[in-house]
Parts: structure tokens; sequence; C-alpha cells
């Protein structure tokens, strides 16, 4: 079972091998969450052990970003790739995955992109086996974190959490 967003627009979390929702075992913190008001959280610590606390930090989209974000969420269609769903398929052997969660006409939308790594050369973004959507809203999203690094301010505040399973990859 998924669990409810309330006031998230979306969550981006990272976990370790690519399976399903209810094989997750352990309870993960988002590396950005962005609630429907506009404010991000994201998470700042590099090199963080899957399952630990990332420290925060926070600022809040301008209207214009918010709803272009929002376009981009309409644009991927994750409503059409189902709650729970794994999406890709054999990349490499220890890639990890993105889980992306929103909201869809009420309806949390969980998909886990296996390998769905957007910063990596573009030889290898090219061969992703999803959608130029989903990649760009994986990169906005990254864009987004990078702006919080570097402009935002510290955050303690309630994230909530994620199942993730733990990292099989160097």
């Amino acid at each position: 079972m998924v669990e409810p967003l309330g006031e998230v627009l979306v969550l981006r979390a990272y976990s370790g091998p690519f399976t399903a929702h209810e094989e997750r075992r352990i309870e993960g913190f988002p590396d950005v969450v962005i609630f429907d008001d506009g404010q991000v959280v994201a998470g700042t610590t590099p090199d963080l052990r899957i399952g630990d606390r990332p420290d925060y930090q926070t600022l809040t989209l301008s209207p214009e970003d918010l709803e272009e974000l929002n376009d981009q969420l309409r644009g991927a269609a994750l409503n059409d790739l189902g709650i729970g769903d794994m999406v890709g398929g054999s990349i490499c052997d220890d890639c990890g995955t993105t889980i992306l969660r929103t909201d869809v006409s009420g309806e949390t939308v969980e998909i886990a992109a296996f390998g769905l790594v957007t910063d990596a050369p573009e030889t290898y973004v090219q061969m992703l086996p999803y959608s130029e959507q989903v990649i760009a809203l994986d990169r906005t999203l990254n864009a987004i974190a990078a702006r919080v690094a570097q402009d935002g301010v510290e955050w303690d505040g309630d994230v909530p959490t994620i199942p993730i399973s733990a990292s099989t990859g160097g």
C-alpha cells in the first residue's frame, strides 16, 4: 500500500535494487520533497548511507516555477505507469532505483525507475527506457535540489519517509 501524500506535490527518493514497493524493507528519507505550496525541502548530505536522514535545506518556489513543475508532472504522465509500478530494464546489474511519488486526481502514484540517473553522461541517458518527459522531470528535480543546496536555509522539520531497499551496487 502506497501511503497518501497529503500536502506533498512530488517526492523523490533513491533506493537500492529494482524491487517492488511491498518488497522494500527500509524506511528511507527522500532526496527532494516539494509541497503543494511550493516549499522545497532537499537533502544536502553527500555520500549518505541508505536509511540515514540527510541534512535538509529549504526554499520556496515562485508561483511561476511551481506552475512549470506542475506542467512537467502532468506531461510525465506518471499515472499511466500505475501505483507501485517498476519501469525500466536491464541497464546495468548494480544500478539504483529512483522512486517518484506524486498525487494524480487524489490518488498517490509511485514509480520505481531503475537506473534513472539523468546527470550521467548523455550517452547513458539516451539509452534509458523512459520518456523524454520523465527524464526532463528528473532533471528539473536535480536543478531544484541544486538551487536549494545553494540558496536554501537549514531545515529540521518532518519529511515523509518512503520504503526503500539496501544498495547492492558500488
